[in-house]
This record gives structure tokens, sequence and C-alpha cells, in this order.
């Protein structure tokens, strides 16, 4: 489990956001929770705790924070989007069976070629690479069916 930093409700206070009970939480849960949780992720912890949540305030919640640049929301291809809270560069494992999102530390954009795109005159801000595949588990449950054991 990631250790709270603390960071993003320092984040919303900076950006002159009032610093409600809900968003409070919202950005503990962030800060807590393994691996990318999604919005509705967030919502079912957050219900836990505070039955009176609405999943239009963790949306909400979580747009400002994303326009903030505290987090990211990333599409990884699983169904709507997930949270990154980790900004440094990186690409992810994705499971195409149980939906795992995996961090990795690999840098898309160190060696990445881009001067192709200036004869778009477009400017590059964010690159994202995704490996898909099977994680650990899957990998040895899927084997496993196919030998019949």
């Amino acid at each position: 489990m990631k250790q709270p930093t603390g960071g993003l409700v320092e984040r919303l206070k900076d950006n002159g956001l009032k610093l409600t009970p809900q968003r409070h939480l919202i950005c503990q849960l962030i800060e807590t929770l393994p691996g990318h949780p999604t919005a509705e992720d967030l919502y079912e912890q957050a219900t836990a705790v505070m039955p009176s949540m609405s999943l239009k305030t963790v949306y909400s919640t979580l747009y400002e924070l994303a326009g903030m640049g505290a987090i990211r929301l990333v599409n990884v291809g699983t169904g709507g989007f997930r949270v990154e809270s980790h900004l440094e560069p990186h690409a992810h494992l994705v499971c195409r069976s149980c939906g795992q999102v995996t961090d990795v530390p690999v840098d898309p954009v160190a060696d990445a070629d881009l001067s192709v795109l200036e004869q778009f005159d477009f400017v590059v801000e964010q690159r994202e690479v995704i490996f898909r595949g099977l994680c650990r588990e899957c990998g040895l449950r899927l084997s496993g069916e196919g030998s019949g054991s």
C-alpha cells in the first residue's frame, strides 16, 4: 500500500479550493489505495467511510485534481479512466485477463525519436506506452487450464 504523502490536500489548498471532508477523504484514498483506482473504486471505498458521498463529488474532485496537475486520468483500455498519482515518466503493463495495471520504470520519451513530428508543427507534451499481455497469476491460471490439470 502506498504511504500517504499529504500532497493532494496541500495542492487543493494552494489552488484556493475549500477542503471539504469529501475532498479530504478522496485525496486520502488516492494516496493510500494501491494501483490505479477507477472513480468507481474510489466511490465504493469512500461510501464505506462516508455513506453520503456522491459519485458526482468523486468525479468533480478527480477533475479538479487533474486540472491542477496533481494527478492524471489515464485510459489504459480497460473501460473508463484510472487515477494515476505516479507522475514520473513510466509505462504500464495491462493484463488482458484481469485488467490489472502495473507501473513499469520505463521512460517512454527518453529513447523515442519524435523528430518526424516536427514536420507537423506539433509539440509533444505527453506520451503513453502500454504493454498488454498477462500478469503472472493469469498466465499461470490460463496455462493450467490448457494443460488439463
